[in-house]
């Protein structure tokens, strides 16, 4: 656990600034959240979203869109955090939604089959590979 380096309230938005990651999460408005996540994501800060997280989660139905179009990079712990606010947003009637995954964050999502679970979209078959590289046939 880090703890918060930073914590500013701007246009309404709460921004908290963690080792690596800034977190920004608007006001809650009929059962929905907006939070746009920045740096990188790893086991050093992973609880703080985590907990972040958690937090807009108190009423049930709550839809939560995550921003990841400044997230750098994710690791597994990073995973960890979005399946768990998955499943806990699922058991109190809400969803989760990624948007703007690219680059590393996106390969990783891809990689291990997580995408659809957290984005709503399916990936075609071979999506996310290098060029050149094909599938091995069975």
């Amino acid at each position: 656990m880090s703890g918060s380096d930073e914590c500013t309230l701007v246009d309404g938005e709460r921004s908290t600034t963690y080792a690596t990651l800034t977190v920004r999460v608007g006001p809650r408005s009929a059962g929905s959240a907006r939070v746009r996540i920045a740096g990188e994501l790893d086991v050093d800060c992973a609880g703080d979203l985590l907990r972040e997280l958690r937090a807009l989660l108190d009423a049930d139905g709550c839809h939560v869109q995550v921003d990841l179009s400044d997230l750098r990079f994710c690791d597994s712990s990073g995973l960890g955090v979005f399946l768990a606010v998955r499943e806990l947003t699922l058991a109190g009637g809400g969803s989760i939604h990624l948007v703007g995954l690219h680059g590393q964050p996106q390969r990783l999502l891809r990689t291990t089959g997580a995408e659809p679970f957290l984005t709503g979209v399916a990936v075609q078959p071979g999506a996310g590979r290098p060029a050149g590289q094909h599938q091995q046939a069975g």
